[in-house]
């Protein structure tokens, strides 16, 4: 039956129904889900750039010196690295910003526990995907260790995957 359009232009004078209501709740929920997940990816990924041009300085002298790259060309080789790298981090930021959950919850205590007991897990699953994907067993928390700490503070694990999962933890 056709209303001549009347219907449309009623339509958001009339008071919505709770099935609507609820859909809106969940579009607002979703998109703060969404919003936390790239906090999570940005953060994470400008802190792998930050990691990596930090401790991997060295290859822009390799590439300058060694190379024979100019230094333009050498520093784009340096960031072009670290962007690239620091996308490993960028997925631990988002798997970290998912399992915490959306920003309305973000606070409570059940959200930072879960958080907290997946942290180790993700962390290694994220450089074990770097080792085994790109091939960059580089600046891994296990070859990190002995400047961190003694190596006698921890024992000795069976592989380094399990003592990064037990540094972590």
């Amino acid at each position: 039956m056709d209303c001549g359009g009347a219907a449309d232009r009623c339509h958001f004078a009339l008071p919505r129904s709770r099935d609507s209501a609820a859909a809106t709740a969940t579009r607002r929920s979703s998109a703060a889900a969404a919003r936390h997940a790239l906090a999570g990816i940005c953060v994470g990924y400008l802190c792998g750039i930050l990691w990596f041009a930090g401790t991997c300085y060295w290859i822009f002298d390799t590439m300058h010196r060694y190379g024979g790259l100019p230094i333009p060309a050498a520093m784009l080789a340096l960031g072009l690295f670290c962007m690239y790298v620091g996308l490993y981090h960028g997925m631990f930021g988002l798997l970290l910003a998912l399992v915490a959950g959306s920003s309305e919850v973000a606070g409570s205590t059940l959200s930072v526990r879960r958080a907290l007991v997946a942290a180790p897990f993700l962390w290694v699953a994220v450089e074990l995907a770097r080792t085994r994907i790109t091939a960059f067993p580089w600046e891994l928390l296990d070859i990190r260790r002995p400047r961190i700490l003694r190596s006698r503070e921890l024992p000795r694990s069976p592989a380094c995957m399990g003592f990064r999962l037990k540094f972590c933890w």
